[in-house]
């Protein structure tokens, strides 16, 4: 029996063989981009951090805390002023029970 390759069979193999290769690609550099593209960090000891920042979310608390003295202090912000008629006043409109007839 004689193997025929069409045009087709060629052109299956071809792009079978290009999938392939780039499956092996992808998976190589997903492999060995952990050993060449980031270091851990070194550990911080006790006693070597900020003193400030004793928990996590301390130095955020502060940065936003300035913040708003910041806008406070601004000079854009200081000629603001109320507008006329606020606070409105709400009516109530609808039912006060909405299931009622």
């Amino acid at each position: 029996m004689a193997v025929i390759l069409t045009k087709e069979i060629k052109k299956k193999r071809l792009l079978l063989a290009v999938f392939g290769a780039l499956v092996v690609v992808s998976l190589g550099i997903l492999y060995f981009g952990g050993y060449f593209g980031s270091s851990t960090p070194a550990p911080i000891q006790p006693g070597q951090g900020s003193p400030v920042a004793t928990t996590p979310g301390a130095a955020v608390v502060d940065q936003v805390s300035d913040l708003k003295v910041k806008i406070l202090e601004d000079i854009r912000f200081q000629n603001l002023q109320m507008p006329p008629g606020v606070p409105i006043e709400m009516q109530t409109t609808g039912k006060s029970n909405p299931f009622s007839d």
